[in-house]
């Protein structure tokens, strides 16, 4: 299969250097990933809310990309 059809189906591959847009909020970012399945507002908002929560970043939802910690940095 093509790759957008695969990410259409919510397979996906994560790599080991990630490449947010550093001026974006962290909801920001994740809502452009959630357009890639849905597009309306609404679904997409309602899928990243979903994944913020569970990844345990949800209150950071309005800070900037570039200023988050890559995991196990302090």
């Amino acid at each position: 299969m093509k790759p957008n059809k695969i990410c259409q189906l919510g397979i996906s591959r994560t790599f080991q250097l990630p490449r947010p847009f550093l001026n974006m909020s962290v909801l920001k970012n994740v809502l452009a990933e959630a357009f890639l399945r849905h597009n309306r507002f609404d679904e997409a908002e309602k899928e990243a809310r979903e994944a913020l929560t569970f990844v345990g970043l949800w209150s950071k939802k309005d800070v900037l990309a570039k200023s988050l910690t890559g995991p196990g940095k302090s």
